[in-house]
């Protein structure tokens, strides 16, 4: 644990949001990160600032007047703005580069976020799109065929995560299908990154929840299997989707949502709401990759 809030001088308790540590205070309800924390949550999984403000509910903490300590370094805190997010004031340290962020003010990201992202999604994609009578089957037997959860016995509609009588994840998933070239993906397994699910013709990748997060934080040592895979299709091309139609999730069958990664990439990526699995084209993902090291300030030896 690193010492007390800047605001109210409350001890501060370190949590877990995905695979980063921070602190927040019960005290008055703020959160602090290091360098670059705040930054990685929100470009990983932006909900997890919703559900972190939601951790840390202000108690009876007593605001103090004067200048705020970095709870690190324990120098002058000054107030700034993200580019991405005016309005919305936080406080950073000089010195170790931490961030504060007074309670409210993660929501108030998390839905400057959303609300971006929302509007970017809604021009670049048709009003109308549609779903081919092999994607309308594909769906029926994701959601009328039954299998059988191995912990309880209970049957479970084909495209269950977890079974719903005792929430047992459902093990051995059925064949996952490239979302645009509706062909059986394939899964390889990398040292560093570890099982991913590649299409043979258009070299697509189908990532599982949170897989992303880990990806765009490997060397390119430790990404040159997977970026070798993805830059060699071995089937032939197949007839894509037409333009405009709907993606299924590989996993779930769900309609998949595009969204733009980060604030202002300008990337692509199609996110499933239902089991939190991301599509990304070939060079979707090392564009990903490019974006996070730059935004990161990581470069030379880490650049693919």
């Amino acid at each position: 644990m690193i010492g007390h809030c800047p605001r109210c001088s409350t001890p501060l308790e370190q949590t877990t949001v995905g695979t980063v540590h921070v602190d927040g205070c019960h005290g008055c309800g703020g959160v602090w990160f290091d360098h670059r924390e705040l930054g990685q949550i929100a470009q990983a999984h932006a909900a997890d600032l919703k559900e972190l403000d939601a951790r840390f509910v202000p108690g009876a903490g007593v605001l103090a007047d004067g200048n705020m300590l970095c709870p690190v370094c324990d120098v002058v805190l000054f107030e700034f703005e993200f580019k991405h997010s005016p309005g919305i004031k936080l406080d950073a340290c000089p010195q170790c580069r931490g961030i504060w962020a007074d309670n409210g003010e993660l929501m108030a990201i998390y839905d400057r976020i959303t609300r971006s992202l929302s509007r970017a999604a809604t021009a670049a994609r048709p009003a109308v799109r549609t779903l081919s009578t092999r994607q309308k089957a594909r769906q029926a037997m994701h959601f009328l065929v039954s299998r059988q959860c191995s912990g309880c016995g209970e049957a479970n509609p084909r495209g269950s995560l977890v079974c719903w009588a005792c929430g047992k994840v459902l093990a051995g998933q059925q064949d996952k299908e490239c979302p645009d070239c509706e062909i059986p993906l394939q899964s390889h397994t990398f040292d560093a990154v570890g099982t991913v699910d590649i299409c043979p013709a258009c070299c697509g990748v189908w990532l599982d929840h949170r897989e992303l997060a880990g990806v765009v934080r490997r060397t390119d040592a430790e990404l040159r299997p997977l970026m070798d895979a993805v830059s060699r299709p071995s089937v032939a091309p197949q007839g894509r989707l037409t333009p405009g139609a709907e993606y299924l999730c590989p996993v779930c069958s769900s309609v998949l949502e595009e969204r733009q990664y980060g604030y202002n990439s300008g990337i692509r990526i199609d996110v499933c709401e239902e089991c939190g699995g991301v599509w990304l084209g070939a060079d979707e993902l090392r564009r990903t990759v490019e974006y996070y090291r730059r935004e990161q300030g990581l470069g030379g030896d880490r650049a693919v």
